[in-house]
């Protein structure tokens, strides 16, 4: 059963699952977009590691910190879209102004985790918004 008291774990659930029509129910209420869960991940994390672009968009559409970063290690919904190759959520970050050479705690980039994962799409995405090799490699 879903805790309604403040939404926040219903928007995490609705990150999590993907849907869009009980997210923007939640961010039309006021939900905390940028509070995290536990784990440090927030609604946006969240919904970038699962791929879910359009909940990814209407997170931020209400203003998420698209650079906010999970608690941590530092890992932005930028890093979690690209170590696992979700093309058309990076390209709704990218657009929203997520930086493609945020480095996590750990040094890790976007660039990086897309090169480590074989993401080439990705990757290339990522260079076209200005990631830097020596930066990812610098981190």
């Amino acid at each position: 059963m879903l805790n309604l008291g403040d939404g926040c774990r219903a928007l995490f659930f609705a990150a999590q699952t993907g849907n869009e029509a009980v997210m923007k129910v939640l961010l039309r209420a006021g939900a905390a977009v940028d509070k995290a869960a536990n784990d440090g991940r927030t609604s946006l994390l969240m919904a970038a590691q699962w791929g879910h672009d359009a909940v990814v968009a209407a997170i931020v559409a209400v203003g998420a910190d698209v650079d906010l970063p999970m608690k941590g290690d530092g890992r932005t919904a930028l890093i979690m879209a690209a170590t696992f190759g979700r093309e058309a959520t990076v390209r709704v970050l990218l657009e929203a102004g997520a930086d493609a050479n945020w480095a996590a705690y750990d040094g890790q980039t976007p660039l990086i985790m897309a090169l480590q994962n074989k993401h080439t799409r990705v990757m290339g995405m990522l260079v076209e918004a200005g990631a830097s090799m020596d930066k990812a490699m610098a981190g």
